[in-house]
């Protein structure tokens, strides 16, 4: 399971629900995906340049704390590898 943080221009990062309407081209996400040692950084098209910065730094706490074998990757909005949207999908019970 994905866990997911919005990042904000104060270098905050509260965890927050992975789901698709969080996607917000004002917003800048981190997704950490366990499954393939992935931290997740999506930049909105319009999250502008100091929010995508403090998001960055976060991004690269948060892959601090999950370990080393973990590796950023900048996603910019529209171009989602099917592996990051994957992780979006509502499961069923």
């Amino acid at each position: 399971m994905a866990r997911g943080f919005e990042l904000l221009e104060d270098g905050t990062h509260p965890a927050v629900e992975v789901k698709k309407e969080s996607l917000q081209s004002t917003k800048v996400f981190c997704v950490v995906d366990n499954s393939t040692h992935s931290v997740y950084l999506w930049k909105g098209s319009q999250s502008g340049m100091r929010k995508q910065l403090a998001g960055a730094l976060a991004a690269t706490e948060i892959r601090l704390e999950c370990g080393e074998r973990f590796k950023v990757q900048a996603i910019d909005q529209g171009e989602e590898p099917p592996g990051f949207l994957s992780l979006f999908e509502v499961e069923t019970v």
